[in-house]
């Protein structure tokens, strides 16, 4: 009997070890993941606008022109709720518009000379000062503008004072030291810098590695960065009303086409070698589920670009063809578990995920076999299985 009771009790730990093994099998096993297109959003518009942000309080969606100059904001059934172009005559006249977003429920423009103006409608309803003269000639990519407190931060914008001859090697060597990110107290009008590229960065390497374009995400207390120029995510963590340096992933891409760099002292041989390719970007980081998706172009080499008349409108739509968006997933912990997503062929930049946890993308009629009556939105799922 004792036996046959030690039988039975081997036996069941056997089953028990080897059930636990399949299951823990099952769940090493790696996820799959893709990017599937579940609905579109027709806009009744004729023209081309991309889409540059949204405000989940109220669903809105924000569209611009190339120069943001004209913006329409849709609802998220599509239904025009605004369409605003602005003038560079008048009062109310723009110099320029060199960002575009939404910032606490309103659209902010950064211009080269009136800091950020924030509009309702087509109404100003205030402003955002920058208390020093600032150069006026970088595009942002994004608005960028996030609050901490009572301090509002936003990209730091070059004084008058970095005066450097543009792309001179001069230029380039300070520039990497600049600070990425301001605030500004907007009582005192004080501003502290904060968030450098860090030293672990090969863009410190005392060579010349391109033109560095922070593209920041804040994600609750930390701010993810991405450079532009390189496959890196920089991750920094606040400290009161500082961000400091946490880590760096470096993100796995095969295929990607890196900038050619070249010693300081031949700043100029820099754009000789790199404007006969088209070098990877990492253009934006976006939050899914619990899941982080860096958004990116592999670039062109320079052998396929030699066969592209780049002065052409058929050129210039080849080198589209040739650079499409791709994704990248990352764990809760930053840890890469998916490269290559594909998003569909027409897609303008991907810079929004809304409150339903959809990546939406404008589409690039350029790009596209089929002409629509007005423009499209497309909405992504990622799928996990």
């Amino acid at each position: 009997m004792k036996f046959f009771i030690k039988l039975l009790l081997v036996s069941f730990s056997i089953i028990l070890f080897s059930g636990c093994e399949s299951n823990d099998s099952k769940q090493d096993q790696p996820k799959e993941f893709s990017l599937e297109l579940i609905d579109s959003v027709q806009i009744d518009y004729l023209g081309d606008m991309m889409l540059m942000d949204y405000d989940p309080t109220d669903g809105s969606y924000l569209l611009s022109s190339q120069n943001y100059f004209k913006r329409m904001e849709v609802n998220e059934q599509g239904d025009i709720l605004n369409i605003i172009e602005l003038s560079s005559d008048g009062i109310n006249g723009i110099s320029a518009a060199l960002g575009l977003g939404y910032f606490e429920g309103k659209v902010g423009l950064l211009t080269p000379d009136e800091g950020f103006i924030l509009f309702e409608n087509e109404e100003r309803v205030s402003e955002i000062t920058i208390p020093y003269p600032y150069q006026g000639f970088m595009f942002l990519p994004q608005l960028g503008l996030s609050r901490i407190n009572n301090r509002i931060f936003y990209s730091k914008l070059w004084p008058e004072t970095f005066n450097e001859e543009v792309f001179s090697r001069d230029f380039f060597l300070k520039l990497y030291r600049f600070p990425i990110l301001e605030s500004l107290d907007p009582v005192t009008k004080d501003t502290l810098t904060t968030m450098y590229i860090p030293e672990e960065s090969d863009i410190l390497d005392g060579n010349i590695n391109g033109f560095p374009i922070p593209i920041t995400t804040q994600f609750g207390d930390k701010m993810a960065t991405s450079l532009w120029i390189e496959p890196k995510i920089y991750l920094y963590s606040q400290q009161g009303n500082e961000y400091v340096f946490d880590k760096m992933i470096a993100i796995e891409i095969p295929g990607w086409i890196p900038y050619v760099p070249v010693k300081p002292n031949n700043a100029a041989q820099f754009f000789e070698e790199n404007m006969k390719l088209r070098a990877g970007t990492l253009s934006k980081i976006l939050k899914v589920g619990e899941y982080y998706l860096a958004v990116y172009q592999k670039g062109i080499t320079a052998d396929q670009m030699a066969s592209i008349d780049v002065g052409s409108e058929t050129g210039q739509l080849e080198i589209q063809n040739l650079n499409p968006f791709y994704a990248a997933v990352f764990d809760q912990d930053w840890n890469q578990v998916a490269t290559d997503l594909p998003f569909p062929k027409a897609t303008n930049f991907p810079n929004v995920v809304n409150k339903s946890g959809e990546v939406v993308v404008s589409k690039n009629i350029n790009l596209s076999d089929i002409e629509d009556d007005g423009m499209i939105l497309y909405k992504l799922k990622l799928k996990v299985q």
